[in-house]
Protein backbone atom coordinates (compact mmCIF):
# COMPACT_ATOMS: atom_id res chain seq x y z
CA UNK A 1 0.00 0.00 0.00
CA UNK A 2 1.25 3.48 -0.79
CA UNK A 3 0.39 5.92 1.96
CA UNK A 4 -0.39 9.63 1.58
CA UNK A 5 3.11 10.54 2.78
CA UNK A 6 4.43 8.31 -0.04
CA UNK A 7 5.74 5.68 2.38
CA UNK A 8 5.11 2.08 1.44
CA UNK A 9 3.40 -0.40 3.74
CA UNK A 10 3.81 -4.09 2.94
CA UNK A 11 1.03 -6.22 4.32
CA UNK A 12 1.68 -9.93 4.40
CA UNK A 13 -1.32 -12.20 4.79
CA UNK A 14 0.02 -15.39 6.31
CA UNK A 15 -1.82 -18.72 6.35
CA UNK A 16 -4.19 -19.24 9.23
CA UNK A 17 -2.99 -20.74 12.49
CA UNK A 18 -3.57 -24.49 12.38
CA UNK A 19 -1.21 -25.69 15.11
CA UNK A 20 1.07 -27.70 12.79
CA UNK A 21 4.85 -27.42 13.23
CA UNK A 22 5.42 -26.32 9.62
CA UNK A 23 2.77 -23.63 9.90
CA UNK A 24 4.16 -22.42 13.22
CA UNK A 25 7.68 -22.22 11.78
CA UNK A 26 6.39 -20.19 8.81
CA UNK A 27 4.43 -17.83 11.05
CA UNK A 28 7.35 -17.44 13.45
CA UNK A 29 9.61 -16.48 10.54
CA UNK A 30 7.02 -13.92 9.39
CA UNK A 31 6.85 -12.48 12.92
CA UNK A 32 10.64 -12.29 13.06
CA UNK A 33 10.65 -10.16 9.89
CA UNK A 34 7.62 -8.02 10.85
CA UNK A 35 7.55 -4.44 12.08
CA UNK A 36 3.96 -4.78 13.33
CA UNK A 37 1.71 -7.81 13.75
CA UNK A 38 -2.03 -7.63 13.21
CA UNK A 39 -3.34 -10.81 14.80
CA UNK A 40 -6.73 -11.74 13.35
CA UNK A 41 -8.91 -13.71 15.72
CA UNK A 42 -12.45 -14.89 14.93
CA UNK A 43 -14.98 -13.78 17.50
CA UNK A 44 -16.88 -17.04 16.97
CA UNK A 45 -13.88 -19.33 17.54
CA UNK A 46 -13.78 -20.58 21.13
CA UNK A 47 -10.70 -22.80 20.63
CA UNK A 48 -7.59 -20.66 21.11
CA UNK A 49 -4.87 -23.25 21.83
CA UNK A 50 -3.09 -22.92 18.44
CA UNK A 51 -3.10 -19.11 18.80
CA UNK A 52 -1.76 -19.36 22.33
CA UNK A 53 1.01 -21.77 21.29
CA UNK A 54 2.08 -19.48 18.46
CA UNK A 55 2.05 -16.39 20.65
CA UNK A 56 4.12 -18.24 23.25
CA UNK A 57 6.61 -19.25 20.52
CA UNK A 58 6.86 -15.64 19.32
CA UNK A 59 7.40 -14.33 22.85
CA UNK A 60 10.06 -16.96 23.54
CA UNK A 61 11.73 -16.23 20.19
CA UNK A 62 12.15 -12.54 21.04
CA UNK A 63 13.12 -13.24 24.66
CA UNK A 64 15.98 -15.37 23.30
CA UNK A 65 17.10 -12.49 21.07
CA UNK A 66 17.67 -9.88 23.73
CA UNK A 67 19.03 -7.29 21.28
CA UNK A 68 15.94 -7.51 19.07
CA UNK A 69 12.85 -5.42 19.60
CA UNK A 70 9.60 -7.35 19.43
CA UNK A 71 7.08 -5.95 16.96
CA UNK A 72 3.93 -4.55 18.56
CA UNK A 73 0.78 -6.65 18.21
CA UNK A 74 -2.76 -5.48 17.53
CA UNK A 75 -5.50 -8.06 17.83
CA UNK A 76 -8.26 -7.53 15.27
CA UNK A 77 -11.39 -9.44 16.26
CA UNK A 78 -13.29 -10.48 13.13
CA UNK A 79 -16.75 -12.00 12.53
CA UNK A 80 -18.30 -9.79 15.17
CA UNK A 81 -21.51 -9.60 13.13
CA UNK A 82 -22.13 -13.27 13.99
CA UNK A 83 -22.18 -12.65 17.74
CA UNK A 84 -25.52 -12.62 19.51
CA UNK A 85 -27.93 -11.20 18.80
CA UNK A 86 -27.06 -12.26 15.24
CA UNK A 87 -29.95 -10.42 13.59
CA UNK A 88 -28.90 -7.11 15.15
CA UNK A 89 -26.25 -5.23 13.18
CA UNK A 90 -26.34 -1.48 13.66
CA UNK A 91 -22.84 -0.13 14.24
CA UNK A 92 -21.18 1.82 15.68
CA UNK A 93 -21.12 0.06 19.03
CA UNK A 94 -20.15 1.55 22.36
CA UNK A 95 -18.36 -1.34 24.01
CA UNK A 96 -18.97 0.14 27.45
CA UNK A 97 -22.73 0.11 27.02
CA UNK A 98 -25.32 -2.44 28.09
CA UNK A 99 -26.56 -2.87 24.50
CA UNK A 100 -26.60 -6.66 23.84
CA UNK A 101 -24.45 -6.69 20.66
CA UNK A 102 -21.90 -4.32 22.20
CA UNK A 103 -21.75 -6.49 25.33
CA UNK A 104 -21.20 -9.60 23.17
CA UNK A 105 -18.40 -7.90 21.24
CA UNK A 106 -16.74 -6.72 24.45
CA UNK A 107 -16.99 -10.20 26.01
CA UNK A 108 -15.52 -11.80 22.85
CA UNK A 109 -12.58 -9.37 22.90
CA UNK A 110 -11.86 -10.08 26.57
CA UNK A 111 -12.16 -13.82 26.01
CA UNK A 112 -9.76 -13.83 23.05
CA UNK A 113 -7.21 -11.62 24.84
CA UNK A 114 -7.32 -13.84 27.93
CA UNK A 115 -7.35 -17.25 26.23
CA UNK A 116 -4.57 -16.40 23.77
CA UNK A 117 -2.70 -14.84 26.71
CA UNK A 118 -1.85 -11.51 25.15
CA UNK A 119 -0.15 -8.93 27.34
CA UNK A 120 -2.57 -6.68 29.20
CA UNK A 121 -1.65 -3.63 27.10
CA UNK A 122 -2.34 -5.36 23.76
CA UNK A 123 -4.60 -3.24 21.58
CA UNK A 124 -7.78 -5.01 20.45
CA UNK A 125 -10.03 -3.71 17.69
CA UNK A 126 -13.31 -5.37 16.67
CA UNK A 127 -13.73 -5.18 12.89
CA UNK A 128 -16.11 -6.27 10.20
CA UNK A 129 -14.62 -6.83 6.74
CA UNK A 130 -17.20 -9.11 5.14
CA UNK A 131 -19.49 -8.75 2.14
CA UNK A 132 -22.93 -8.41 3.75
CA UNK A 133 -22.47 -5.06 5.49
CA UNK A 134 -20.29 -1.98 5.20
CA UNK A 135 -16.83 -2.36 6.67
CA UNK A 136 -16.76 -1.53 10.35
CA UNK A 137 -13.88 -0.17 12.43
CA UNK A 138 -11.27 -0.58 9.68
CA UNK A 139 -10.49 3.13 10.09
CA UNK A 140 -9.93 2.54 13.82
CA UNK A 141 -7.55 -0.31 13.03
CA UNK A 142 -5.69 1.93 10.56
CA UNK A 143 -5.50 4.68 13.19
CA UNK A 144 -4.02 2.21 15.70
CA UNK A 145 -1.46 1.15 13.12
CA UNK A 146 -0.53 4.80 12.54
CA UNK A 147 -0.22 5.38 16.29
CA UNK A 148 2.25 2.51 16.41
CA UNK A 149 4.19 3.66 13.35
CA UNK A 150 7.07 5.12 15.37
CA UNK A 151 7.39 1.94 17.43
CA UNK A 152 7.19 -0.15 14.24
CA UNK A 153 9.88 1.98 12.61
CA UNK A 154 12.12 1.44 15.65
CA UNK A 155 11.55 -2.31 15.38
CA UNK A 156 12.54 -2.19 11.71
CA UNK A 157 15.63 -0.03 12.32
CA UNK A 158 16.71 -2.28 15.19
CA UNK A 159 16.38 -5.38 13.00
CA UNK A 160 18.27 -3.74 10.12
CA UNK A 161 21.03 -2.52 12.43
CA UNK A 162 21.53 -6.02 13.79
CA UNK A 163 21.44 -7.51 10.28
CA UNK A 164 23.99 -4.93 9.13
CA UNK A 165 26.14 -5.79 12.14
CA UNK A 166 26.07 -9.45 11.16
CA UNK A 167 26.91 -8.67 7.54
CA UNK A 168 29.65 -6.25 8.64
CA UNK A 169 31.30 -9.18 10.41
CA UNK A 170 31.28 -10.91 7.06
CA UNK A 171 32.79 -7.77 5.49
CA UNK A 172 35.63 -7.96 8.01
CA UNK A 173 36.32 -11.51 6.85
CA UNK A 174 36.15 -10.37 3.20
CA UNK A 175 38.49 -7.48 3.93
CA UNK A 176 41.00 -9.82 5.60
CA UNK A 177 40.82 -12.12 2.58
CA UNK A 178 41.28 -9.15 0.24
CA UNK A 179 44.35 -7.99 2.17
CA UNK A 180 45.85 -11.47 1.98
CA UNK A 181 45.09 -11.63 -1.74
CA UNK A 182 46.69 -8.19 -2.15
CA UNK A 183 49.86 -9.43 -0.44
CA UNK A 184 49.99 -12.54 -2.63
CA UNK A 185 49.44 -10.51 -5.80
CA UNK A 186 51.97 -7.89 -4.62
CA UNK A 187 54.57 -10.55 -3.86
CA UNK A 188 54.09 -12.19 -7.26
CA UNK A 189 54.48 -8.81 -9.01
CA UNK A 190 57.65 -8.05 -7.00
CA UNK A 191 59.06 -11.50 -7.91
CA UNK A 192 58.41 -10.84 -11.60
CA UNK A 193 60.19 -7.50 -11.46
Amino acid sequence: LEMQDESIVRLIDTPGIDGSEDNQALLLKAADEADLIIWLAKATQPARAPDQLLLDAIMTHFENKAARLQPPIIMALTHIDLLSPKAHWQPPYDLGSEEPKAASIYAAIQSALTRIEFKQDTLAVPVYIGDQHSYYNVDTLAAQMMMLSETSTNVQLNRRRLELGQSSKNWKAHWTQAKKLGRVVGQSIVKRL
